[in-house]
Order: structure tokens, then C-alpha cells, then sequence
């Protein structure tokens, strides 16, 4: 399997890294969608969400911003219009390990309520059909490789 990296994934090194030293061949184009696919099954796409290795303060921004809300939902509405079964939003966290967790969540970026925004990822997985996933920061390369081959075969 040969991965594909959209272009605008800027913040992406350690997991280049990560796949260059496993000997994990990938290329760098735009995608339609999300931030990794395989190009053999476009079917999947992972959008990664890692930031400070604080995936939900990032996750946050998208959901809980009408700006960039507007902008994550076109892209998730615009993945099924192309034909993507399935959104995977995998999510860095250092604590956290799925979505019935995120109350427990430390904010400490902004004024947004961890209940609150527990209920706001639920509430876009069930009216958009995305996929939350959650790992470790270090572990992101790792998972989106596991993800995409799972969901490959």
C-alpha cells in the first residue's frame, strides 16, 4: 500500500518520519478530502487532527467555530459526494482514547465546556456519519497506516 498525503498537510513531519523509517512508501499530492488516503481505495480517508499534540483543541476549532464548522462540514459533505465510505477523524491525545471521554478533557485554550463539546462531536458522528479515532501523538503515523489497511482489505 502506497499512501498519499494531501499537500496542504503542513505539520506533518514526525509522521514522514515515522513512515520513511518503517520503509512506508508515500507521495505527496492534494487530496479531495481528509489529510491521508490510500489512492487504491479512496473509499477511506483519515483527516488528522494533532496540533501541539492536542488533537482536540484542534478539533475544537473546526467544530466549534461557525467559520471553520461551515468548512469542515463541506468537506465531509463533499468526501460522500466523491464516493469516501469512510470520514475517519483521528484525533492526538495524550489522554483521551475515544469519544464517551472527551468530558474528562482539560481545555485549557479556551471557554468552550468539555460536556458541551462531548455532545457537539457526537451530535456531527451521528448526522454526518464520521468516524472519531484517538491515539497517543506519538503513535499517529502508526494509526493512520492501521486505519487505512484495515479499512483497505
Amino acid at each position: 500500500m502506497i499512501l498519499q498525503i494531501d499537500s496542504r498537510e503542513s505539520n506533518n513531519k514526525k509522521i514522514k518520519e515515522y513512515f520513511d523509517s518503517i520503509g512506508q512508501e508515500y507521495f505527496v499530492s492534494k487530496l479531495p478530502c481528509g489529510d491521508y488516503a490510500n489512492p487504491q481505495n479512496m473509499k477511506v480517508v483519515v483527516e488528522l487532527k494533532h496540533s501541539h499534540n492536542d488533537g482536540l483543541g484542534e478539533l475544537v476549532m473546526n467544530l466549534c467555530r461557525t467559520i471553520t464548522h461551515e468548512r469542515f462540514r463541506k468537506e465531509v459533505m463533499l468526501s460522500k459526494k466523491i464516493g469516501v465510505e469512510q470520514f475517519i477523524v483521528l484525533i492526538a491525545s495524550k489522554d483521551i482514547t475515544n469519544v464517551d471521554e472527551i468530558h474528562l478533557w482539560k481545555n485549557k485554550y479556551g471557554k468552550v465546556n468539555p460536556e458541551t463539546f462531548e455532545k457537539i462531536v457526537k451530535t456531527f458522528r451521528d448526522k454526518y456519519n464520521v468516524e472519531f479515532q484517538f491515539c497517543k501523538p506519538n503513535e499517529c503515523g502508526k494509526a493512520i497506516i492501521e486505519l487505512l489497511k484495515k479499512e483497505g482489505e
